[in-house]
């Protein structure tokens, strides 16, 4: 609770403090884990093109959240059942682990040069899609359709981009991974029938990770970045990792636009996972992808202030009035089919995962 409360104290008016699914003990990067924050910004000194109303002149902020920008989770179902799965379980663990690199520093295997990695930065899922790594249908389960169209790769920095060039199609460490897991129960089974997950002791597998070294790096540079705008504005807050900027200064506007392409760099990394998921699959059952069933149920962020932070429609949401910043760490993003920040075809609920 005292992190909740060092987070909106600096905010100004908070008029919603939440914790989700997710909370549990302890403060990472200056906010509590499983909080979802939402204010109006506080009135700070006049800018040229700020919003006014009620005569009042308002800077909104943007604040660094937590580093691992659009870190997320993608489930992509199989028509197997464990039955099927049981006689091989140790043959399929095996041929995962050989086809997606895990641990920390570890290097991919899908070949990236630095002309790639600017596309991938740009183009999210849509690199993917052409390079024959994803499914066209994909990115229809993704979250802001697999692309955020504001990212611009020139904002992130040579040190950021050559952590990230090895990386695509590796899973890193902490409590990332990559399980082969099993239906075990439905409660509501029209929902599971959309998702085409129709039986208990169906196989379907998940994937958990984020935009590794480039993502981390993106937050630290804007980290230093948004210290020297803070002292520049006289911004103050009690805890270092609560780091922000007026969202309509050049800090701001270049930290959205790096953090944007750190996330599309994330879908392009579950991609190139699920490409390689599917080869392993397909190799123990001697079979294809397609005919073992192997669509992506859903790719959602598990936002952080990014969505960076973990930013899931992303870090800040006009809400009709004059800019409500809403930051959720570890809280999954909800809403109706058809909002114009979600996939065409979302999950029917929300979700929080641990």
């Amino acid at each position: 609770m005292t992190g909740g409360s060092d987070a909106v104290e600096h905010a100004g008016r908070a008029r919603r403090v939440r914790f989700c699914d997710r909370k549990r003990g302890g403060v990472r990067h200056g906010r509590p884990c499983g909080s979802c924050l939402a204010w109006w910004s506080r009135v700070l000194q006049p800018v040229p093109h700020a919003s006014t109303k009620a005569g009042l002149v308002l800077s909104y902020l943007i604040y660094l959240g937590r580093f691992d920008i659009n870190c997320g989770v993608r489930l992509i179902r199989t028509n197997l059942s464990e039955a099927d799965v049981a006689p091989v379980k140790e043959e399929l663990a095996q041929a995962v682990f050989d086809h997606i690199p895990v641990g920390v520093g570890s290097m991919g295997i899908i070949p990236t040069a630095a002309g790639d990695l600017e596309e991938a930065l740009e183009m999210g899922i849509d690199w993917s899609l052409r390079e024959g790594y994803a499914w066209p249908e994909d990115k229809e389960h993704c979250e802001e359709y697999g692309r955020m169209l504001q990212a611009d790769p020139r904002k992130v920095s040579s040190r950021a981009k050559k952590r990230g060039l090895p990386q695509l199609g590796t899973l890193g460490a902490g409590n990332h991974y990559a399980e082969i897991q099993v239906v075990d129960e439905i409660h509501d089974e029209r929902a599971a029938r959309q998702m085409g997950l129709e039986y208990v002791g169906q196989v379907v597998v998940m994937l958990h990770s984020g935009s590794r070294g480039l993502g981390h790096q993106v937050a630290t540079d804007a980290l230093t970045t948004m210290d020297k705008a803070m002292g520049r504005d006289q911004i103050e807050t009690n805890d270092r990792q609560l780091a922000c900027a007026r969202i309509d200064s050049q800090e701001g506007r270049d930290y959205l636009a790096g953090m944007a392409a750190a996330a599309n760099y994330a879908w392009v990394n579950r991609s190139a996972m699920t490409f390689l998921v599917r080869q392993a699959f397909a190799k123990v059952f001697g079979s294809t992808p397609d005919d073992l069933d192997m669509h992506v149920v859903y790719d959602v962020s598990l936002p952080q202030q990014h969505r960076p932070p973990r930013l899931t429609q992303p870090w800040y949401a006009w809400v009709g009035k004059p800019c409500a910043s809403c930051h959720r760490g570890g809280g999954t993003s909800s809403g109706k089919v058809g909002q114009p920040d979600k996939a065409a075809k979302p999950p029917p609920f929300s979700c929080s995962f641990p």
